[in-house]
């Protein structure tokens, strides 16, 4: 273990990783550029707690910032626990561990804290790269696989085992090549840090942990303010914060939100704009996605489909019951996605007849709603099956002379897939992000 030199500690970066278990608390602390690490174990073998206290007190009087993976998420938190409750034990830290991780997403933001309650400035890659977004997200080992890193460990223990003398130090061994592995990957973003050092020296606010969209919906917010102050925050008289200036609703219909002079000449978006206006949203998950056809009302002549079939039971079905079938099917979109609208058709229709070539003809006429087709399993049998089928637009979209739109909470999208398309001298390639000033086609 590198011998701690206070002397070495001047203003700079520090790369920076926590482990914790029931029986070991440790820190390791490294100054890439010099090429040193720290390291400070608290455990039922040693107690470095002063040492380390020592450690962090010159970075926080220097005003240097420590640098991690997700720390503001897990490693500052504990470590600013560690900080306000001096003489907490390694079995606190533990404790106190587990809360943060085992946190829902509702409770997790109890634990932050706040960038004016730190007590050493923090930098978080994982948040910088907006690696906390469910589509991005992306672990440190992940990171190593793609530098094509020589040795990619992970835990060398289970969460929560109590560890032997050895086993600590196999731990400081790990907890040391996670902080190389960190420090590897903030060579990799060092534009991205200048850059937002330069926009909080600029506009006077904290830009250090934004992500590239955060950073812009901040400064769009920015310029509003400044054009028409308290247009989008609004000071609270209790607490002299601001907070967002909104009213929360339960559910938005969309019609009363769309300009009125927005028109279209194409019936297909003509359609669209249509299915629009009939929307309540209570939602915004999923609320664009795998929609059956009895929802798309004069939409479905123009969205691409996809046909869903469903196996019957080998059951009988009555009149009776293909028409309450019928019924049901209408209904579908309000139904929960486990649940089957047949299931309780077929499981009281146990002694009842098959269905007749005139039931299924009734259902095929009720199309797009649903039908059942008479499926024959092998050439020449006569063993039958019958099928439910239905259709559904797996995404909202539109098909214009032969091209797809697809309509999500984040905008209107389209390729071409499948093609290759090459430049001659009559045409040539270009790539450009349009943007629309007029909202008619």
């Amino acid at each position: 273990m590198p011998v701690i030199n206070y002397d070495d500690f001047i203003k700079s970066d520090y790369v920076y990783d926590l482990e914790v278990y029931p029986n070991v608390f440790t820190m390791t602390i490294a100054d890439g550029l010099r090429k040193k690490a720290w390291q400070f174990e608290i455990s039922d073998r040693k107690d470095e707690s002063e040492s380390m206290r020592k450690c962090l007190a010159r970075l926080y009087k220097t005003g240097s910032s420590m640098i991690g993976f997700n720390n503001l998420g897990f490693d500052y938190p504990v470590l600013h626990f560690w900080l306000k409750n001096k003489g907490v034990s390694y079995r606190d830290i533990y404790d106190y561990a587990m809360e943060v991780i085992s946190a829902n997403e509702f409770e997790k933001f109890k634990f932050l804290v706040p960038v004016n309650k730190q007590v050493i400035r923090q930098i978080d890659l994982f948040k910088i790269n907006h690696f906390d977004n469910k589509a991005k997200r992306t672990s440190l080992k992940n990171i190593e696989f793609n530098n094509l890193s020589d040795n990619i460990e992970d835990l060398p223990f289970p969460v929560g085992k109590v560890l032997t003398d050895s086993e600590k130090d196999v731990l400081l061994k790990y907890n040391l090549h996670d902080v190389k592995e960190t420090y590897k990957f903030f060579t990799q973003c060092t534009e991205s840090m200048e850059l937002r050092a330069s926009l909080s020296e600029k506009y006077g606010r904290d830009f250090t942990n934004h992500n590239d969209t955060k950073i812009g919906k901040d400064y769009f917010v920015m310029r509003l303010e400044e054009q028409n102050p308290d247009a989008c925050y609004v000071t609270d008289d209790k607490t002299g914060r601001k907070k967002p200036r909104q009213t929360k609703r339960k559910k938005i219909a969309l019609a009363d939100v769309i300009f009125p002079y927005i028109e279209f000449e194409r019936p297909e978006f003509k359609a669209v704009l249509g299915w629009f206006k009939q929307q309540v949203i209570t939602e915004t998950k999923g609320v664009f996605t795998d929609i059956e056809e009895h929802n798309l009302g004069e939409l479905s002549k123009y969205c691409k489909m996809l046909t869903k079939s469903k196996k019957l039971p080998d059951n009988k079905i009555t009149d009776e019951e293909v028409l309450k079938l019928l019924e049901l099917t209408k209904l579908r979109g309000k139904q929960k996605p486990e649940q089957s609208v047949l299931t309780e058709i077929w499981e009281k229709s146990i002694k009842a007849k098959a269905p007749t070539v005139e039931q299924i003809e009734i259902l095929k006429k009720e199309k797009p709603y649903c039908w059942i087709e008479e499926k024959r399993l092998k050439a020449g049998k006569d063993k039958v099956s019958f099928m439910h089928n239905w259709r559904i637009a797996e995404t909202l979209n539109v098909v214009v002379d032969g091209f797809q739109y697809d309509f999500g909470v984040g905008g209107i999208h389209g390729s071409v897939g499948g093609v290759v398309i090459e430049e001659d001298d009559d045409f040539e390639l270009i790539d450009a992000d349009v943007n629309c000033g007029v909202l008619s086609a």
